[in-house]
């Protein structure tokens, strides 16, 4: 699932920035060409872009990598976590700023659960988008 927006590197887009959109991040520009963009979206199944994410748990800051998406459930994967701290439904979760791509504190959502995976050192957590992804009329592109 792939987004085609009619501006280029000729408007000033580039690789590496982030794609916002109803209030929150919906991908990464995958491809950039004179006039249009190629946006990759956070509603593919599987997200090789290696997005860095912020979890927000009171005063703690977890960091996590998004890693895929759930069609079903409409749930974002996040995993990677640099630490073991606790993480409750409703923290929020904000872009990174780490890695390819350096914008962080743009909304990403909200956190739905916490699993374990079945060896129990990995955590997986699933967040649901904070922009609506269906009806994406204007999108913004952020970073370098």
């Amino acid at each position: 699932q792939e987004l085609t927006i009619d501006a280029g590197s000729s408007k000033g887009a580039s690789e590496n920035m982030l794609v916002i959109a109803n209030g929150g991040l919906i991908g990464s520009v995958s491809k950039v060409e004179e006039h249009s963009t190629t946006v990759n979206l956070l509603t593919n199944t599987e997200n090789s872009d290696k997005i860095s994410v912020k979890i927000l748990h009171g005063s703690t800051e977890i960091y996590g990598i998004i890693v895929g998406y759930d069609k079903e459930s409409e749930l974002l994967k996040i995993s990677q976590l640099n630490s073991n701290s606790d993480i409750s439904a409703g923290d929020k979760v904000t872009t990174g700023g780490l890695g390819n791509f350096n914008v962080k504190d743009i909304p990403v959502g909200e956190v739905v659960a916490t699993t374990h995976s079945s060896d129990y050192l990995t955590k997986e957590v699933t967040v649901k988008l904070s922009a609506d992804t269906k009806n994406l009329h204007v999108v913004e592109l952020v970073g370098n």
